[in-house]
């Protein structure tokens, strides 16, 4: 019973991670239909969320693991 309550909380959080990722290419592709803002400031910001979502996901990920032990 805990494990699926275990699992039913990864895959909520794999799923609100994927959205955060598809509005931040959103909102990075309109940064650069609207030309408001510089390709490199638009690559850095890119990679900045990446970084940021791929360090919460390593953290994360390490208490799933440590939550799954116990």
């Amino acid at each position: 019973m805990k494990i699926k309550i275990i699992i039913i909380i990864i895959k909520i959080i794999i799923i609100v991670r994927a959205i955060v990722i598809i509005i931040a290419i959103v909102i990075i592709n309109n940064n650069i239909n609207n030309k408001k803002v510089d390709l490199d400031d638009t690559e850095h910001e890119c990679f900045q969320i990446v970084n940021e979502i791929l360090i919460k996901d390593k953290l994360q990920s390490t208490d799933d693991l440590i939550l799954a032990k116990h």
